[in-house]
């Protein structure tokens, strides 16, 4: 075989579309359309709205968030235990209204797949950049003006609420933007970490120490509210909130969380990821799995790219 084959032969291999599209020239009309099937990739259909798509997204966002502001208003809700200590003479009835708000606004699906939609909403926009190559680097302005935003929406979520009286329409406001807000934050902190234009940030965040913790995160999102209900149901005196008192209750918290946790990811998570592995290898099931390697090289992959342009 000589060079000339060689290099049409690989090229076939690696671009096997690529010859498709070229032989449809040669089709005749009736074959005209089976042509055109062979040579379109997989998934271009679902690519031909890309703004109604975005619409629905917006629109979904829009109505999460408005639900939750409804709810709130309507049955009085409130915004979580940081409004526990004004409630400190009727802790029954508080914790009444914050088995409310968990039922009716924090477990639902309508009112929290806000934060899903802004994750899915980026991982596309990181892909189609990736794909396409097309990437640019972001200036000064906008990267100064994303995180002033992302530090005010920081604020509010955590902050704007401190130390002030409960008035319905301020929680219900709070209610309907702090998931939207928070995944717009966490949000910008991603895009700027796979992106490359905050390498301090992603080094820290990329510290294998913190890689245990990341692998318990789940089972700690999961567990943390049986602690926190345990410790509030437990307490028969009256507690003076304070500087101290939040750190330990803090780290009461953290270490049984990630405690149970550890004990939860061994007996349960670890051996059904292991199951799934088995049955890929020996069963021909795919279990499709993004490992932490596998994030690094798409960020080393576009860090590139961004260099080169």
């Amino acid at each position: 075989m000589d060079e000339k084959s060689a290099h049409t032969s690989n090229s076939s291999i690696l671009f096997p579309l690529k010859d498709s599209v070229s032989k449809k020239k040669n089709c005749r009309p009736m074959k005209q359309r089976k042509c055109i099937t062979q040579a379109t990739p997989p998934g271009s259909y679902s690519k031909k709205w890309p703004r109604f798509g975005y619409a629905l997204v917006f629109a979904c966002i829009g109505g999460s968030s408005c639900a939750s502001l409804i709810l709130t208003y309507q049955y009085n809700l409130t915004d979580g235990l940081s409004r526990y200590e004004f409630h400190l003479d009727d802790t029954r009835n508080f914790l009444i209204k914050i088995w409310e708000h968990y039922d009716m606004v924090y477990k639902q699906p309508y009112t929290r797949i806000c934060q899903y939609l802004v994750g899915l909403t980026l991982g596309y926009y990181l892909h189609k950049k990736t794909i396409n190559k097309n990437v640019v680097r972001n200036c000064k302005m906008t990267l100064t003006c994303g995180w002033v935003a992302t530090g005010s929406f920081m604020w509010i979520c955590f902050f704007s609420l401190h130390k002030r009286k409960e008035i319905m329409l301020e929680t219900a406001v709070y209610n309907g933007t702090k998931f939207l807000l928070t995944s717009c934050s966490f949000a910008w902190i991603i895009y700027v970490c796979f992106t490359g234009q905050a390498e301090f940030l992603n080094a820290c965040l990329s510290w294998k120490a913190l890689l245990p913790l990341g692998r318990l995160s789940y089972c700690a999102y999961l567990i943390h509210p049986i602690i926190l209900f345990k410790l509030l149901l437990q307490t028969e005196d009256v507690m003076d909130f304070n500087i101290m008192l939040s750190i330990s209750m803090y780290l009461y918290t953290f270490v049984r969380t990630y405690f149970i946790s550890f004990i939860a990811s061994m007996f349960y998570e670890m051996p059904v990821l292991s199951l799934s592995d088995w049955l890929g290898k020996n069963c021909g099931v795919k279990m499709s799995r993004v490992t932490f390697s596998d994030c690094k090289t798409n960020a080393q992959n576009l860090s590139d790219v961004y260099k080169i342009s």
